[in-house]
């Protein structure tokens, strides 16, 4: 039975008015669960301090004891992480007096699924913690999904194990209807609440459940399994057979895991693609493993209505620079979706600016019905939050690659602000606060947006943020909860991070009653608007803490620095036009050294700040001049003030200093980061990965001075036995703040290992400052190595490959990849640069191009040209442009692509500048990595350019020609 709704919307706004009225009449299906809103990220937090600055959110977890616990006490999400629709299963092993490993048949493969079905007891099943080989291997004869003819569907033949191994990727139905043994009752029986069990044993907590690699683009054809389905079966055009789509197998399972576990107060989420919008309604938050886009963010958008959503970007992501990676969170921002993942500590500056407003954004809730628009069409505008809830937002993109001016009109009477009442506008990103102009009930907000760059505006009566007071009430009441469930481990239990310290006296009930009680009732009071009592109050909490003897040290830390993010927020709720920071940041100290500190402080308001007092508080073994705190004279709407402390003594990785401001009855403060460095230079190497047999190769040393004065010296590079290295050192001058390159010439031995150690050295020439750093480097061997030569005259981007440099360029043909078997179809590779641009032209041909696979997110579900650019073999830069021409946004500096199409193929051109992919631009006789693919989905073919693994392992060297 098929049942259809018909509506009526505002055609003014089109499919934002159907939006909204269809989240009304099915709001069961967008109901939002959850109250945190961050990044999605992988294996847990590390036990450094204040992982806040990086928004955590959702941890995907397996069989991983420690994050349950670290994620509970920081308020963070556990989800066990399943793949119920696969199963990995190793088929067969290479000879070991051969160490041959010919692919097997799929007779061979079936015939191990039997015998695997009466393997022993205690041999577990790869990938499916908990569950038992000989169980999965008869889950997936009874719910193997079938194709026409009647076999067993695999997803991939691999090699794993470093080619040891042929692994098969069986498509399972997970149907919870399926007769025992069904892979849903293995799910939850052996893997989901055996989860939940173990961690709770280990005071941890599981708080959901997170499915991997969803997709369900495949049709099923066993008809024992039809008399299971609740939805209706479709049919296949090429075999003219009823069939069951399998994303229709995941939806009756993901109803059948909400049902369960949602009235426990847990959460379901998946990383989906080429099928999400079936799954949304069944999901808590929306997340997919790729870059976002603009049509296919508004996409996810739209389907999670106000739920939280996260990509999970490569690790790259937060390795940017940092204008990079704020250009790109900028473009995330429009969607308040979070980008993934917890950085480096380096990125942090770049983390902490942005996280709170995606959160605060995200929070606010999504609107389709803007009843706002930009003057200039150019500009996307989307709105958070309502006027009568006091969380109005709104965001703005720039796609374009010139800088707009334009003004945001803001309809009242829709928006619900009456006219006369007061109303300001602060921009969060630039911390900037302006007064609407007022025509009639329009409110209109002039604005700047840079090229690819985007804006997040707080509407709002007066210049408070309600966001951040009710972050405060919610840190306190985490702690809270931290003192409730304190336990003491002996030294006998067996995890070492449990155990407490020697002689610690145990746990006292009516002290921790009390500490607790405290908590709660300062977050109560903060809720009602108390916010001068609350900051009161974190001083006599603090010495509540402190007396009570049974905390172990590391634990009086954590307290001691959820308390500080309490003040922070604070401040944000109580002056948010009011900054202190450090005039550049990031910015690094060497303990050996003294180091000299420039604070600004800030007034981005409308009124004068009185004059003031600021001091710092350093960590314990830290020296801070002066001492006193300093006086500042008043300052102005938009004035700001730079402040000079000077900075000694040892520290750890990273430093956080506290600074308050005091200016009669207001106190704020902030939190400075600082990195630490043990040396004086800092050195990077390039490249991370050479090619084993092979002499001459270039290594380059970048240098950078950490200190204040110039430096002069030699640089060394040395490396594990058997390499050579020339020359012996290097001279150089290094000036404050500078960049210098170092090259060396590498011969690396026909044996080296898979991984080796180089060693880079400055020593100066007279004073004792030297540094010294490791790397550790990869080696290669048989890797394609292709050559880039300079172009007299750069390409026209239009896709059609007809210039005189392409003409003259080598082609280079990519292979198959994934699959032995002959090739169906071709791809040819172009390259060539110049001194501001790298230039590829892929050509494809392609016979069938009626079946082109193109309009679906993510991008890399359609037929596409895939580049990954690797500087140096360090840190990738991913490229995707579809046969349709759409492309992801991986970098912020303007690329540019083409795509043109014939009668039996179609081509890409791609301009990438060398400022995209870092500060280091080749020269010649330096090597750098790339691998290009191509999806040929009409013939089920990847091609790559090095294609030995996936796209983005064993890239090719690319040699830039002397």
């Amino acid at each position: 039975r098929v049942r259809f709704v018909l509506y009526a919307h505002d055609p003014a706004w089109g499919f934002r008015s159907a939006a909204d009225k269809y989240y009304r009449i099915v709001p069961q299906a967008f109901q939002a669960r959850l109250q945190v809103h961050g990044n999605w990220f992988v294996g847990g937090v590390d036990d450094g301090r204040f992982p806040e600055d990086f928004e955590p959110g959702y941890m995907q977890a397996g069989a991983q004891p420690k994050p349950y616990l670290l994620n509970k006490r920081h308020g963070f999400l556990s989800e066990r992480n399943s793949i119920p629709w696969f199963w990995f299963h190793t088929v067969v092993t290479s000879d070991p007096a051969t160490q041959t490993m010919p692919r097997p048949r799929y007779e061979d493969a079936l015939k191990k699924i039997e015998e695997d079905t009466n393997a022993a007891e205690n041999v577990g099943a790869y990938h499916a913690y908990y569950i038992r080989l000989r169980d999965m291997a008869r889950a997936c004869l009874n719910c193997g999904i079938h194709d026409a003819h009647g076999r067993l569907v695999s997803n991939a033949w691999q090699t794993w194990n470093r080619g040891k191994s042929w692994m098969e990727h069986w498509q399972l139905n997970t149907d919870p209807d399926l007769p025992s043994p069904s892979r849903a009752e293995l799910w939850t029986r052996d893997e989901f609440e055996k989860e939940v069990e173990r961690a709770g044993m280990l005071a941890g907590r599981v708080d959901g459940a997170h499915f991997d690699s969803l997709d369900g683009l495949r049709l099923n054809f066993r008809r024992e399994h039809f008399a299971c389905v609740d939805i209706p079966l479709t049919f296949d055009y090429q075999t003219r057979r009823v069939a069951q789509l399998q994303a229709f197998h995941h939806v009756e399972f993901l109803r059948y895991v909400s049902s369960r576990l949602w009235p426990r107060g847990l959460s379901v989420s998946a990383n989906q693609w080429g099928t999400w919008m079936l799954y949304a309604p069944c999901l808590d938050w929306l997340g997919a493993e790729a870059q976002i886009s603009l049509g296919g963010g508004a996409e996810m958008r739209t389907l999670a209505y106000q739920k939280p959503v996260s990509y999970i970007n490569e690790d790259e992501f937060w390795q940017k620079s940092p204008e990079h990676m704020r250009a790109d969170v900028e473009h995330y921002m429009l969607y308040a979706a979070f980008p993934g993942r917890v950085g480096p500590e380096p990125s942090r500056h770049v983390a902490r600016h942005y996280m709170p407003i995606l959160a605060e954004l995200s929070a606010s809730g999504w609107e389709p019905l803007t009843h706002a628009r930009a003057s200039d069409p150019r500009l996307r505008v989307e709105r958070f939050g309502r006027w009568n809830a006091d969380n109005l937002h709104f965001t703005l993109y720039n796609p374009t690659d010139a800088e707009l001016s334009a003004s945001l009109v803001l309809d009242g009477h829709a928006l619900g602000i009456a006219e006369g009442e007061a109303c300001v506008v602060r921009e969060l990103v630039e911390n900037r606060l302006s007064a609407p102009q007022r025509q009639k009930s329009d409110l209109i907000v002039p604005l700047v947006v840079r090229p690819r760059r985007g804006l997040a505006l707080r509407v709002a009566r007066g210049d408070v943020s309600p966001y951040h007071r009710e972050r405060a009430a919610r840190a306190l009441e985490l702690l809270a909860a931290f003192v409730s469930d304190y336990k003491r481990f002996d030294g006998s239990h067996p995890l070492p991070w449990l155990v407490t310290r020697p002689g610690q006296p145990p746990v006292d009930p009516g002290r921790a009653a009390a500490i607790r009680d405290l908590l709660a009732s300062s977050a109560a009071r903060l809720r009602k608007g108390a916010t001068a009592e609350a900051w009161d109050a974190l001083t006599r909490i603090e010495q509540a803490f402190r007396e009570a003897a049974f905390f172990a040290t590391e634990d009086l830390q954590l307290a001691a620095d959820k308390l500080t993010l309490v003040r922070e927020h604070l401040s944000r709720a109580i002056a948010p036009g009011l900054a202190i920071g450090l005039a550049q940041e990031p910015q690094t100290i060497v303990p050996t050294a003294p180091s000299h500190l420039a604070l600004r402080v800030t007034n981005a308001t409308t009124s004068p700040l009185p004059a003031s007092r600021l001091r710092l508080l350093p960590p314990e073994g830290m020296r801070v001049t002066p001492q006193e705190p300093v006086a500042l004279r008043s300052l102005g709407p938009g004035e700001s003030a730079d402040v000079a402390f000077g900075l000694e003594g040892e520290s750890q990785k990273a430093l956080f200093i506290w600074a308050e401001l005091a200016a009669g009855d207001l106190r704020i403060g902030s939190r400075l980061h600082l990195l630490v460095s043990d040396s004086a230079v800092r050195m990077e190497l390039g490249p991370e990965r050479f090619a084993a047999g092979l002499d001459g190769q270039r290594a380059v040393v970048w240098l950078s001075d950490q200190l204040s004065a110039p430096l002069e010296g030699f640089v060394r590079l040395s490396a594990e036995q058997g390499w050579r290295i020339m020359p012996e050192r290097i001279p150089v001058t290094l000036q404050p703040g500078q960049r210098r390159r170092a090259e060396f010439a590498v011969s690396v031995p026909e044996t080296a290992p898979d991984r080796a150690k180089m060693t880079a050295a400055f020593e100066a020439a007279q004073a004792k400052t030297g540094s010294q750093a490791v790397f550790t480097v990869r080696t290669a061997k048989g890797l394609p190595r292709v050559v880039c030569r300079r172009m007299a005259q750069p390409p026209r981007i239009d896709g059609a490959l007809d210039d005189p440099c392409w003409a003259a360029a080598e082609s280079v043909p990519l292979q198959l990849m994934r699959a032995p078997g002959e090739q169906k179809v071709k791809t040819l590779l172009r390259l060539g640069c110049d001194d501001k641009h790298l230039y590829l032209a892929v050509w494809c041909w392609e016979p069938l191009m009626s079946a082109l696979v193109t309009g679906r997110d993510p991008l890399w579900s359609n037929d596409d040209v895939e580049i990954f650019v690797e500087p140096f073999h360090r840190g990738q830069v991913q490229f995707i442009i579809t046969a349709d021409g759409r492309r992801n946004e991986p970098v912020s500096s303007p690329w540019r692509s083409a795509v043109a199409r014939g009668p039996d193929w179609w081509s890409v051109e791609v301009s990438i500048p060398w400022a995209a992919l870092g500060p280091d631009p080749p020269q010649p006789g330096d090597t750098w990595g790339l691998n290009v693919g191509r999806a040929a989905r009409p013939h089920t073919e990847h091609h790559a350019l090095s294609p030995r693994k996936g796209y983005k392992e064993d890239l090719a060297d690319l040699l830039f020609a002397e």
